[in-house]
């Protein structure tokens, strides 16, 4: 595909889960499934070895072959090249440059805490072993380095194919500081907090929600789309949807007025599950299944293999990495 770039970086993509057998071994038969079910939900695309896909405990066999999935999906797709080395992601980069995704994802060695020198030196040398494909800068809560405004823009002007950030997002004053550090930068939230972040200024989300309903988190992403202001939409975003309105929020800081909702498929007659943050993993009333595709409920790095059935309720929002200590 065509290489992506940070004002053409919109919308919902869909992270792909790492599905476990019980010899811990990948199911790549129900990968599959969940890679087409993803592909028919109407997401600006996929992405592979985010968090969720436990990318950190993947062989180099593992890691390419998942790729090789994920790149005939037929979908726009990114290929996470993240590991907690620096070397091991510039072999991942090799590995997967052939497959021209849109861009890769990385994060910056997460041993010790980095200078900001070395961040840039690191992400300096990813950029050249990666050219033509652009990258995003994963940075996660538990990073050891933070990329406050201030070294994300050292880094935007460094590396100009820095197309985006992936990270948890802030308050209404950290997304203008980080819009004013890199405004030709995308900035990406988790899906779980894509309703309040499309509000701040936020470009999409890296869709942890997609994982559960993908067609769920196409509409959440259009409703809010059309919820927030009308200066900060997107140009080029989809909203195909109409919106459905629900009673305002009782959040008194929240920034979206009035409030909207979105009703999964097989959630007809059932109370709405509201737009905004926090709401979305607890509806007052549970669907007795959920749209979702086949969901990976194990965790390959806690040696724990815990699967829920296919179209039960699920029991949070996060369904993979459980802790060991985590009861039924």
């Amino acid at each position: 595909m065509r290489p992506l770039t940070g004002g053409g970086l919109r919308g919902v993509w869909g992270t792909v889960l790492l599905p476990l057998r019980d010899d811990d071994t990948i199911d790549f038969g129900r990968l599959g499934e969940q890679l087409d079910r993803l592909a028919a939900a109407g997401l600006n695309g996929i992405y592979a070895h985010g968090t969720a896909g436990e990318f950190n405990t993947l062989d180099g066999d593992e890691y390419d072959r998942i790729n090789e999935l994920v790149a005939a999906s037929g979908v726009p797709f990114q290929i996470g090249a993240s590991h907690p080395g620096a070397q091991a992601t510039l072999d991942r980069v090799r590995r997967a440059k052939h497959l021209a995704p849109g861009a890769f994802q990385v994060i910056l060695p997460d041993w010790v805490r980095l200078h900001d020198d070395e961040a840039v030196a690191f992400l300096t040398r990813v950029a050249e072993e990666a050219d033509p494909v652009p990258l995003v800068l994963y940075n996660p809560p538990h990073a050891k380095t933070p990329v406050p405004p201030a070294l994300l823009s050292r880094l935007a002007a460094a590396v100009p194919s820095l197309v985006g950030t992936k990270t948890a997002g802030g308050d209404r004053d950290w997304f203008r500081a980080m819009r004013d550090a890199a405004p030709d930068r995308a900035i990406f939230v988790p899906g779980h907090t894509l309703a309040s972040g499309l509000a701040l200024g936020a470009h999409g989300s890296y869709s942890n929600v997609a994982a559960m309903s993908p067609a769920g988190a196409v509409r959440w992403y259009e409703t809010a789309l059309r919820a927030r202001p009308p200066a900060w939409r997107s140009s080029g975003a989809s909203t195909r949807s109409s919106p459905r309105t629900s009673p305002r929020c009782k959040r008194t800081d929240c920034p979206i007025r009035p409030s909207t909702a979105f009703w999964p498929r097989s959630a007809a007659g059932r109370t709405p599950v509201p737009v905004h943050d926090g709401h979305f993993a607890a509806p007052p009333t549970a669907p007795s299944r959920w749209p979702a595709a086949p969901l990976a409920t194990s965790s390959r790095s806690c040696f724990r293999t815990d699967p829920v059935p296919r179209g039960s309720a699920p029991p949070r929002l996060w369904l993979v990495s459980r802790p060991l200590h985590h009861q039924k």
